[in-house]
């Protein structure tokens, strides 16, 4: 019984989606901030930003699917890109994106190869 109690853990454990984490994106402030990672050119207010620690947190951003997520999720996108959006709060309002308090970046997966997938904010945002 113990084993096959084992077989089915093991098992399990071996079914799950392993995270691709290679993409770092370090805040150079000294404030947290907050990010949202999109396909699309454009998003909307129902979407929630993460926290963004300043450095020298690193901040590896994480997908699920195993090795080569990012440029599966990037490639599959209309222009083979991904954005990245920075913002002061969480929450995204109407006010926010009318106005765009935010910064944005779009990388493809050759620019975050040359950058060996690492993004600093604010430096790689202007």
């Amino acid at each position: 019984m113990k084993n096959l109690l084992y077989i089915i853990v093991v098992a399990f454990l071996g079914a799950c989606d392993k995270a691709d984490v290679q993409l770092i994106i370090l805040n150079k402030t000294n404030q947290e901030v907050f990010y949202i990672i999109s396909r699309d050119s454009s998003i909307n207010t129902e979407t929630e930003a993460f926290k963004l620690n300043p450095s020298p947190d690193t901040n590896r951003i994480g997908i699920l699917g195993g090795d080569g997520a990012w440029e599966y999720y990037i490639n599959k996108s209309k222009d083979s890109t991904a954005y990245i959006y920075i913002f002061n709060n969480k929450y995204i309002d109407k006010t926010t994106l009318e106005k765009n308090r935010f910064d944005r970046i779009g990388v493809t997966v050759n620019m975050l190869d040359e950058k060996n997938w690492i993004i600093m904010y604010p430096e790689d945002f202007k």
